[in-house]
């Protein structure tokens, strides 16, 4: 009896491990069935698509390193670790190798292109801006390319050099630096003008025993060769009043010329800007009958230039439209920057 007892025992005690057994199997194989994803196939694929993918997943994608291909294009996967369909958990690291493209490729055709346009363009394929000189010609605009070493379509392995010559544009125009000393101010303008060059810096300073308006000194001296649109600074003798020391800051300027009607006193002449609501002083003397005053005017926005003679308003000009408001035939405008 005892012994049918244990029998029945050992039975029982089998087929509850048998069931349990059972059980954990079933769980983890069910487990496993839900947490498992199956590598997908990267190789060939853009690094972009292959991260965008591996990442969808749940997984992570490392680049191994990059090799030389003839026929997986650049940048793409060339290999990868596990291999397709392989089952790996959510977590889990891809690794691939990328293709770095053939190793030949044609020297592509950078002429007409920039300086800065050629030299990305080698960078992308991998080549090296080389040499890179520059030279004047007047059929090729400034900062582009005139001509290149190798040609185009040369075959080249990444990482060679390609060099570079760039167009400076058309040669400069060089005049000889005239004369100006002791011309008045407007002659020297227009000689200045005629040569194609600008007026930069404007100073004045006064001589009892030079003409008024007459040119003191110039910059460059003269005879000195001048590129064209070369700035010429100049002196002009002229008392300059208050706020004078604004107007010789090296920038374009436009000239204003101011003559006084004819009479028998001296007049206190004061001449303001109002730019951008803020008034300021150009010019503040005595000045006799008929002198002409010359007024160096930075290009800064000026709204009005307003002339007071002796306390009362005597013209308005409105640069914007270069014509005064009132008193049109005393008062001329200039511009020889342009």
């Amino acid at each position: 009896m005892f012994t049918r007892i244990v029998k029945i025992a050992v039975l029982m005690a089998g087929l509850v491990g048998l069931a349990a057994a059972s059980a954990y199997i079933s769980l983890t194989l069910l487990i496993k069935s839900e947490d498992a994803v199956r590598v997908p196939a990267l190789s060939g694929q853009d690094t972009v698509y292959a991260l965008e993918i591996t990442t969808g997943l749940g997984l992570h994608l490392k680049i191994e390193g990059s090799q030389y291909s003839p026929s997986v294009p650049k940048n793409h996967v060339l290999y990868q670790e596990p291999a397709v369909g392989t089952e790996i958990k959510p977590g889990r690291t891809i690794k691939v190798v990328i293709s770095k493209g053939t190793r030949s490729l044609p020297m592509p055709n950078l002429i007409g292109l920039t300086a800065r346009q050629a030299r990305i363009i080698l960078e992308e394929n991998d080549l090296v801006p080389g040499k890179e000189a520059q030279v004047y010609d007047r059929r090729v605009a400034k900062d582009h390319l005139i001509s290149q070493f190798p040609a185009p379509g040369i075959l080249l392995k990444r990482g060679d050099a390609g060099d570079l010559l760039v167009s400076m544009g058309p040669r400069p125009v060089v005049y000889r630096m005239p004369d100006l000393i002791g011309e008045p101010v407007e002659r020297a303008v227009d000689r200045i003008e005629q040569l194609h060059l600008t007026v930069g810096q404007t100073t004045f300073r006064r001589r009892k025993d030079w003409p008024t308006g007459a040119i003191l000194s110039q910059d460059p001296a003269s005879g000195h060769p001048v590129q064209q649109d070369r700035p010429i600074h100049l002196t002009v003798n002229q008392s300059p009043g208050r706020g004078a020391s604004d107007l010789s800051r090296p920038r374009a300027v436009r000239f204003f010329r101011y003559r006084l009607a004819n009479g028998y006193l001296k007049q206190r002449i004061l001449i303001l800007t109002d730019a951008s609501g803020r008034a300021g002083v150009l010019f503040d003397d005595f000045l006799k009958p008929g002198d002409v005053i010359w007024l160096f005017v930075s290009e800064d926005p000026v709204d009005h230039l307003f002339i007071y003679a002796d306390g009362e308003l005597a013209d308005t000009l409105d640069p914007a439209s270069q014509l005064p408001l009132h008193g049109m035939a005393r008062f001329e405008v200039r511009n020889p920057g342009g």
